[in-house]
């Protein structure tokens, strides 16, 4: 055999090999891709452990009316993908999920995409599992635009605007601060229980974000402003500066 034919076979045993590792790299890909339904008590014992953190992926109402505790909110019909490594900033936390069924599929993919692996997987029957068991369900305090009202001129109350700088600076409620959800991790220590906080952003879906990671910090007077600045702008009575 010439060295010319050596070279070539030696190319196609490389090739062929590089395939072969590309094949088994997508087969292991799929296997976790693969949706796992938790009966309620691996679900509970799997939350007893620190280790664990539940990824809610409902919407922001449905998360708002109850939810399970350790509970992060991100809905998968949402901003998900731009908005799951603020949630979740640790690629190797170990997550349970939470979701509508029919979703299981494409939130993994969507995880698995961004490198989060670590899913033991989801409750089986989602939320309502939870409820007929009669477990608890935790809740996120809301405020409607009326609402702010009320509360604009107390003491001991903060607004903060969790939404882009320049979003921010094209117009926002009077005595509200920027804290952009994407530098939440600089800004919670701010965040105690003397004080109550209204958090908006655009439409809510941020501020749900920002609020559900507040609270698995511990914080208890912390609320959501329904509607977020679309509803605050369209009430006459609330007074929008820009900056």
């Amino acid at each position: 055999m010439s060295i010319k034919e050596k070279l070539n076979m030696k190319n196609i045993i490389v090739i062929f090999i590089s395939l072969l590792l590309c094949k088994v790299s997508i087969s292991n890909a799929e296997e976790i891709l693969v949706p796992l339904p938790l009966d309620l008590t691996t679900f509970e014992n799997a939350l007893e452990s620190d280790s664990f953190v539940v990824l809610d992926t409902r919407s922001a109402k449905e998360f708002a009316e109850g939810h399970i505790r350790k509970s992060v909110f991100l809905g998968i019909d949402g901003s998900f993908d731009t908005w799951l490594s603020t949630a979740i900033p640790d690629k190797n936390q170990f997550l349970l999920v939470i979701a509508n069924e029919g979703k299981e599929k494409e939130i993994l993919q969507k995880l698995g995409k961004s490198g989060y692996f670590h899913v033991k997987g989801f409750l089986k029957g989602g939320i309502d599992t939870w409820i007929k068991a009669g477990k608890k369900l935790d809740k996120v305090k809301e405020a409607g635009a009326g609402d702010l009202e009320k509360v604009i001129s107390r003491k001991n109350k903060r607004i903060i605007d969790v939404r882009k700088p320049d979003e921010y600076q094209q117009g926002h409620l009077i005595t509200a601060l920027n804290n952009p959800l994407s530098d939440l991790p600089v800004w919670e220590t701010e965040i105690h229980n003397k004080n109550t906080f209204y958090v908006y952003c655009a439409s809510g879906y941020r501020s749900m974000i920002a609020v559900s990671l507040l609270q698995l910090k511990g914080a208890k007077n912390v609320v959501n402003v329904k509607g977020g600045y679309k509803a605050i702008q369209a009430n006459k009575n609330l007074k929008i500066e820009s900056k």
